[in-house]
C-alpha cells in the first residue's frame, strides 16, 4: 500500500450511492474540507438536495461524466452496478474506492484521528476495518486535543528556524530537541505531571 494525503480542494471528487454508509462517507469528505463534491444518488434526502456545498445529480453517472473526476467513491450499491461504475471511472483516469468491495478498490480509506491539522491514520489495506477502528480508538486515547496546539507551536518555530537559515536537517534536529525538552512523547505524555502540578 502507498499512503497519500490528498488536498480535497485540488481534486474533483464524486460520491455515488445511497444508505447509511453513503451518509458516513459524505460526512468524512465534509470533515476533510472537501467542497464542491458531486453527489450521484437515486433518492436524495431533502437536506442533501438543498446543501450549498454540493452538486447533486439524481441517478447514476455515465462513463463520459465520470471522466471529470479524479477520485470516485461508490457506496451502498449492488455489486454489478458498483463494478460497472468502478470500471467506467477507472477507464476515465479516476482512483476509485468501492465500499466493502476490496477487489474494486484502487485505494482504501483509513481510520482517521484529527487534532487540528495533525492527521493520524490507521489502515489494514481493507483487510480488517474493525482492527483499524480499534487501533484508532487506542491511539486517540493517547493523542489528545493538546496536540493541535503543539503542532501550531512547532509550525511557528519551524517558520522561525527557516527564516534564520536553518536547513531541513537542522530543522528536524531542532524539532526533535523541542519535543524532547517539552516531554511531549514521554510515556505519560506529561499528563501525570500536569495533574500533579
Amino acid at each position: 500500500m502507498l499512503p497519500l494525503i490528498v488536498d480535497p480542494a485540488r481534486v474533483a471528487i464524486a460520491l455515488i450511492g445511497q444508505g447509511d454508509a453513503f451518509d458516513k462517507r459524505l460526512a468524512m469528505l465534509r470533515e476533510a474540507g472537501a467542497e464542491g463534491v458531486h453527489i450521484f444518488t437515486a433518492d436524495p434526502d431533502p437536506d442533501l438536495a438543498a446543501a450549498p456545498d454540493l452538486e447533486l445529480t439524481i441517478g447514476w453517472p455515465d462513463a463520459e461524466t465520470l471522466r471529470r473526476f479524479h477520485i470516485v467513491y461508490v457506496v451502498g450499491l449492488p455489486y454489478a452496478l458498483s463494478s460497472a461504475l468502478e470500471a467506467a471511472a477507472r477507464a476515465g483516469g479516476a482512483l476509485v474506492n468501492v465500499e466493502d468491495m476490496n477487489d474494486l478498490c484502487a485505494f482504501h480509506v483509513p481510520a482517521r484521528i484529527h487534532r487540528g491539522d495533525l492527521l493520524i491514520t490507521v489502515s489494514t489495506g481493507g483487510r480488517s476495518p474493525g482492527l483499524a477502528v480499534r487501533l484508532k480508538r487506542w491511539i486517540a486515547e493517547r493523542i489528545g486535543g493538546e496536540w493541535a496546539e503543539r503542532l501550531d507551536a512547532l509550525a511557528d518555530e519551524r517558520a522561525r528556524w527557516r527564516e534564520a537559515g536553518a536547513g531541513m536537517t537542522e530543522r528536524l534536529v531542532l524539532t526533535e530537541a523541542l519535543i524532547d525538552r517539552e516531554g511531549w512523547l514521554d510515556r505519560d505524555d506529561g499528563r501525570q505531571r500536569a495533574a500533579e502540578g
